[in-house]
């Protein structure tokens, strides 16, 4: 049955559409291309997440968002969480040791699949990959799938794809160097060097710091010791190698590497008698390479993607003598372990057409290995194996697209179902585009899930190996309108609509239904739904930019266990060029409405008993560039409405909640570029 299956998909190859649709794009525009009319805006943006070769986002069949290179600088974002912290429908936390965890449309991080290049990123704490250790050092802009692209990614891509694109050489050799400086007590420098051989041969190499000693933020008890932000170093490296010796082929061979120490010191024990205290170290380290080739076969285009993604975390614990200052490891449980993961990729694609019908296509390949302390030292293993593809045709003088994808695979530790998608994409006329999509998304327990054996004096949390994997199902609806092209006041409104049906959700449970409980144990939710209703409107009048947003999500109730409740997001970008002065104002607002954390218990019934209040977030900067463009200098406020604390109320009952949390006060930035 297994093989009959296989012949029909591979027979069918149902395939992606994009690609065709790069060589042969409706005629919706007019002669001159209205797509480029938004400067610094999201239409005349091109998209390469999730399709088999660019296509700009007016022709995209999913929803797309696009952080570009000048907005993450004038934010002053150093890491990819940085990038993220205003964007609708995302909402991020911060743990001081895990680093910081991400929702999505409602959905937690282990539901969203992180991307660098279109390869996954590995190492999740608490299910999610830590958003603070990916730097921008090297991007040149983030992409953001929100709703599944499980039929693509696979596993983890039930929530969404943040594809994070690295910039991909110059025409010609330069050199940069920057720094970045923030008052609370961070320290940034990089530089990098891009090598134009000739037109076949291409190189950069980066190198850079991260430091942050939160200095002034500390515990009230012992302000000199223990501190609520942790001291934190990161050593950054990159290394991109590119070969096109003809325009039928192309290589590229990349790396990105991290190395982060977190320092948790910890609080003076015995003062006055005497004095000594437990600092902890975190030790990780990350390495994320790729070998990427890509060229023209027949009238078609074929893609390999191979990554190797390397995780490593150590958690070393120390008793030291606040006297002498002589430290000697602690022996008690949990307080020494090392965790390492190793994920091998390997992705095809071919993308061609047969008359009207335009197809890609081709495996996808995971290999993983985990061994830890926290996994009694074992090693554990989890190979998933599968194809997929995408068709598409046009109908109706090519108004109307259609595109069904399917993925069929094979999992070594659960059954995976047939994953599928339907996209609609209609061109009312020139200024309308209609979407409308219905996929089914999946994900297999992860590997910390099913084994781990964490045992320390504030946790004890056990993995299950008899859990169930999750299956997702995603509808969405959107209209994007386009007004005013050609004239001093052009821009666009999208009116969407997602509605979200996640079965056997994973979460930690709490066995013992005792907030004070440290006992967790991983379990199934018997279901988890949503709609969200989000409308965005982004214009330009002249030198004024703006981009303004509001979503609704509307969690439905349970059959057991809570009631149906709402949240309320708005985001708005400002940006106003001031000609005379050659200044460039930005500024960043996000508003989160009155939100709720989700508990879970053992016997699959869950509560979102915490209430976390509303509260706004704004940054703004100044820009300019100085001797012909060479260097820019950047300034700024974050956190201009000075939010410390996000005080919670009902029970706290998660073994991770921050208990809503304790952010950055008010704090001034500044950063300085030159590129020669």
């Amino acid at each position: 049955m297994m093989k009959k299956q296989l012949l029909i998909l591979l027979l069918a190859l149902p395939a992606g559409s994009l690609w065709a649709q790069k060589q042969k794009l409706p005629q919706t525009q007019p002669a001159t291309d209205t797509s480029t009319f938004l400067e610094g805006g999201q239409l005349q943006e091109t998209v390469v997440t999730g399709v088999a070769a660019p296509v700009k986002i007016q022709n995209a069949l999913s929803q797309y968002r696009v952080i570009t290179k000048d907005a993450m600088k004038a934010q002053g974002a150093a890491t990819v969480a940085d990038a993220l912290s205003t964007q609708l429908n995302i909402n991020l936390g911060n743990d001081a040791i895990l680093g910081t965890n991400i929702t999505m449309q409602g959905l937690g991080g282990d539901k969203v699949k992180v991307l660098i290049d279109g390869l996954p990123v590995n190492g999740r704490e608490n299910g999610n990959i830590d958003l603070g250790q990916l730097s921008l050092q090297d991007v040149s802009r983030i992409e953001i799938v929100q709703g599944p692209m499980s039929v693509v990614y696979g596993s983890d891509a039930l929530g969404g794809v943040i594809n994070i694109i690295t910039d991909k050489g110059s025409d010609k050799t330069k050199v940069s160097a920057g720094g970045l400086w923030e008052s609370y007590g961070k320290y940034n420098a990089d530089a990098s060097a891009d090598f134009h051989f000739n037109p076949h041969h291409n190189l950069q190499l980066g190198v850079g710091r991260n430091f942050s000693d939160a200095y002034g933020y500390a515990d009230t008890a012992f302000p000199q010791r223990a501190r609520t932000f942790k001291p934190k170093e990161q050593w950054l490296a990159n290394l991109a190698y590119r070969f096109h010796p003809n325009e039928h082929f192309s290589a590229t061979l990349a790396s990105d590497f991290v190395h982060e120490i977190i320092t948790a010191r910890g609080s003076i024990i015995g003062y006055p008698y005497y004095a000594t205290a437990v600092d902890e170290y975190y030790r990780t380290t990350r390495s994320n390479n790729r070998l990427q080739l890509e060229g023209k076969l027949g009238k078609g285009h074929w893609r390999l993607d191979n990554g190797y993604a390397f995780y490593r975390r150590v958690r070393e614990s120390q008793i030291k003598d606040l006297v002498t200052l002589q430290e000697k490891a602690d022996t008690s449980i949990g307080s020494q372990d090392t965790s390492r993961f190793d994920d091998i990729t390997l992705r095809s694609n071919y993308a061609s057409s047969i008359g009207k019908l335009r197809y890609d296509g081709g495996y996808d390949l995971l290999f993983q290995r985990a061994r830890s302390g926290k996994f009694g030292d074992s090693v554990h293993a989890a190979d998933d194996y599968a194809l997929y593809g995408n068709a598409a045709m046009d109908f109706f003088k090519q108004k109307l697209t259609a595109q069904l994808g399917l993925r069929y695979a094979y999992n070594t530790a659960f059954s995976a179902p047939l994953i599928y998608s339907f996209n609609l994409l209609y061109h009312a006329n020139e200024r309308l585009q209609i979407r409308a999509s219905a996929a089914k998304g999946f994900r297999a327990p992860s590997l910390k899930e099913q084994y781990l054996d964490f045992v320390d004096q504030n946790h004890n949390i056990i993995g299950n190996p008899n859990l169930k994997p999750e299956h997702g199902y995603n509808m969405q609806a959107s209209a994007t309108w386009s007004y005013g092209a050609q004239k001093p006041l052009h821009g666009a409104l999208t009116a969407t609509a997602y509605y979200n049906d996640v079965r056997n959700v994973i979460s930690l449970a709490n066995p013992d239904h005792d907030p004070a409980s440290i006992n967790r144990i991983y379990g199934n939710i018997a279901r988890q739904r949503n709609a969200i209703g989000s409308l965005q409107a982004e214009g330009k009048w002249n030198s004024l930019y703006a981009l303004v947003g509001a979503s609704l999500t509307h969690v439905l109730a349970a059959d057991s266990g809570y009631n149906a409740f709402n949240t309320l997001e708005a985001t708005a970008t400002l940006r106003y060029h001031y000609r005379p002065a050659k200044i460039l104002l930005s500024v960043f607002y996000k508003y989160t409405g009155e939100s709720r954390q989700l508990s879970a218990f053992a016997d699959g019934t869950a509560l979102y008993d915490v209430t976390l209040p509303a509260y706004s977030m704004m940054d703004a900067s100044l820009s300019r560039r100085f001797w012909k463009g060479h260097i820019e200098v950047i300034a700024g406020l974050k956190n201009l409405f000075n939010v410390q604390q996000l005080s919670p109320t009902g029970t706290v009952s998660s073994v991770h909640s921050s208990g809503g949390g304790v952010l950055l006060p008010r704090r001034m930035f500044a950063s300085l570029r030159l590129d020669w």
